[in-house]
């Protein structure tokens, strides 16, 4: 009886630790991202088209003209090669057909770190929004037809 009371407090810490270094993973590899930015209110399209425009300004400041749909890819393929756990990074080119996911870690080290788009200029809470407003179906990640539509909105 005492020996079947040592195995079951064995096993259920063996189940523990498991669901902690589980629960670890899942944060390293951003899941808990998806489940609550899909709990957070889309920004609104005014406000949308307004951050398109700033991510667009910087976009023009670091390649010297007005950008478009080629720089966009670009962009895009860009944050592709930042790290994320769940993504491979992707060689990208704008004439091949890679779509590839764009996942919200991706998105904001791309932001913050690309583009030098700083807190105090997009907000965590807006950014949070931003991205609930971009990736509209809630999977987790965005195309890159998404991600040019939305650069798209401020030109």
């Amino acid at each position: 009886e005492r020996a079947r009371a040592n195995t079951e407090v064995l096993y259920s810490l063996r189940a523990a630790d498991a669901a902690s270094i589980r629960a670890a993973a899942d944060r390293r590899r951003g899941k808990g991202d998806a489940l609550r930015l899909v709990q957070v209110a889309p920004e609104d399209p005014e406000a949308v088209a307004h951050q398109s425009s700033i991510i667009n300004e910087r976009l023009r400041q670091s390649c010297g003209a007005a950008p478009g749909p080629a720089d966009w890819k670009v962009l895009f393929c860009a944050g592709l090669r930042l790290p994320h756990a769940d993504a491979a990074p992707v060689r990208c080119s704008t004439e091949s057909g890679a779509d590839g996911r764009l996942f919200y870690r991706q998105f904001v080290r791309l932001l913050r770190a690309v583009l030098h788009i700083s807190p105090a200029e997009l907000p965590r809470p807006q950014l949070d929004a931003l991205w609930r407003a971009i990736d509209q179906d809630a999977l987790g990640f965005i195309s890159r037809g998404q991600f040019c539509g939305f650069m798209r909105r401020a030109a």
